[in-house]
């Protein structure tokens, strides 16, 4: 799961939600062909927009890491 980092934003709640919004549409577009797919296909069988938005569904569901070099 994506974690939101409320501090660097904003306090205001309107303004992060959007932003959380765009992360969750910009993540999936990171993804290759292959992971979209699967992503699509398991929110389709998490009940789709009925249940849960793409973007929050995206938001949610893909994994943002940082790889930090090893110190020599």
């Amino acid at each position: 799961m994506t974690k939101f980092n409320n501090e660097i934003i904003t306090d205001d709640e309107v303004i992060r939600e959007k932003a959380k919004k765009e992360c969750g549409m910009y993540l999936q577009a990171c993804l290759s062909a292959g992971e979209l797919e699967n992503l699509k296909e398991d929110w389709k069988e998490a009940g789709g927009v009925k249940v849960i938005p793409w973007w929050k569904f995206s938001f949610d569901n893909i994994k943002v890491s940082y790889n930090q070099k090893a110190a020599d």
